[in-house]
């Protein structure tokens, strides 16, 4: 559908309800919608089937109805809503898939692929032919060796699926399943899980004595960090990772750094900043390193900068801390060392006291008992891990290069519009149909 066509279309309709509410003025928005797609042929309703079935496309679809959600989603299955072409039983689009086979749920393989029979889009692993099969056939959902539609929508289905996989059958290699190495069946919708006990036994977690580090931090330097951040801000009016830098090259000393800032020319710091972006969207920082500023009523800036606030600078609080901590020499550093080697020999010997002594028996040496096959069926709390990998059944708005928006079904890009009409597959590399 071209724009000119779809600005067409929009003028006409607009025009159309303009006429109906001058001469009903007391028409609702409501109404007044019903009444334009009435007039553009759409019904905000399920639609009613317009063809009798002697004239209806039989192959089968990814969309049904949802009567729970009032629209079109994916892994319901239907029938095709398009009119068959010429003598044919398929719409265009369903007769060429026909045309390479009418078998469901294959695959193209390898040996297609070494054979020149891949048409030149499709890929080893893509759906081949009548993927989804006929509508007189009901909904396909495997090969006769492996599992390769899981129709989420249908419970019916997933209970034979079930019923094939316990029989032995498992997920296709070529399928989301199969690729991830999936080996229990889909969840049912509705059906109850039941909570399986663990049998790991709880580890009472062990105490453990506060860092050297943090020691550290805690003895009055975080705060030294803190308030050389926001004293050399409130001087510059930079943003602190402009000027973490040079405050670590000062030792803190906020007059030292600002002197050492001041050297820069304009033309070095810009160059500067250029070899280390310090913009910040987040915060309205521009490329060098600048806070914003307050304004007046009357519109021009006062001067005054932006006070910086707690979440703004947490990252550069522990980034300093950090380093400054790793560039202490060992004596420095080993008084806090030694304090946390002390409380961790006091957690040590208090675990100790507090545990009672362990009695080793010996087990005598009995005679095994006859090997019992243990049932390998997954039990149901075994899907409770496979629930976030199901497929999301609903389409996804989908704007094409023409500017019209239809309903992407992104496991088969097919398109459709909002009622379900199947528009065509999409080629989502240029956004048109193929």
């Amino acid at each position: 559908m071209s724009a000119n066509f779809g600005d067409t279309m929009k003028s006409q309709l607009l025009k159309f309800v303009e006429d109906a509410r001058e001469k009903n003025p007391s028409m609702s928005s409501s109404d007044a919608l019903d009444l334009a797609l009435g007039f553009a042929g759409y019904s905000r309703s399920r639609p009613s089937a317009e063809l009798d079935e002697a004239s209806q496309c039989e192959a089968n679809r990814w969309l049904g109805w949802s009567e729970e959600k009032g629209k079109y989603v994916g892994g319901i299955g239907s029938r095709c809503g398009r009119t068959k072409s010429g003598d044919g039983c398929y719409c265009k689009m369903h007769q060429k898939q026909a045309d390479v086979s009418c078998s469901p749920c294959q695959f193209w393989t390898e040996e297609d692929k070494e054979a020149g029979l891949l048409p030149p889009k499709a890929k080893v692993g893509g759906k081949k032919g009548l993927f989804y099969g006929r509508h007189e056939d009901g909904l396909p959902f495997h090969d006769g060796k492996n599992i390769v539609i899981i129709w989420n929508g249908r419970s019916d289905i997933l209970a034979q699926i079930h019923q094939k996989m316990e029989e032995g059958m498992i997920y296709h290699p070529f399928t989301k399943e199969g690729k991830t190495g999936k080996t229990a069946p889909p969840r049912i919708p509705g059906k109850k899980k039941t909570a399986k006990k663990s049998t790991k036994t709880k580890t009472k977690k062990t105490k453990k004595a506060k860092s050297a580090r943090h020691r550290w931090m805690a003895d009055g330097n975080r705060e030294k960090v803190v308030k050389a951040i926001r004293a050399m801000h409130k001087a510059t009016g930079k943003f602190p990772t402009a000027t973490r830098q040079l405050l670590l090259e000062a030792g803190l000393d906020v007059e030292l750094a600002v002197t050492n800032l001041n050297k820069f020319t304009t033309q070095q710091w810009e160059d500067f900043c250029t070899d280390n972006t310090f913009a910040n969207k987040k915060w309205n920082i521009d490329e060098l390193g600048n806070c914003p500023r307050t304004f007046t009523d009357d519109g021009p800036a006062d001067g005054t900068i932006s006070p910086l606030k707690n979440r703004m600078i947490i990252g550069e609080i522990q980034g300093m801390l950090h380093t400054i901590w790793k560039n202490l020499t060992k004596d420095q550093q080993q008084p806090y060392i030694d304090e946390e080697e002390a409380e961790n020999q006091l957690i040590t010997e208090a675990t100790e006291e507090s545990s009672p002594p362990v009695e080793t028996k010996k087990t005598p040496v009995a005679t095994p008992p006859p090997s019992v096959e243990e049932d390998d069926e997954d039990s149901d709390s075994d899907l409770d891990s496979d629930e976030e990998d199901e497929e999301s059944l609903d389409c996804i708005p989908y704007e094409m290069a023409s500017g019209d928006t239809v309903y992407l079904d992104q496991k088969t890009n097919m398109a459709y519009t909002k009622e379900g009409i199947e528009l065509g597959q999409v080629n989502t590399e240029n956004k048109t149909f193929i």
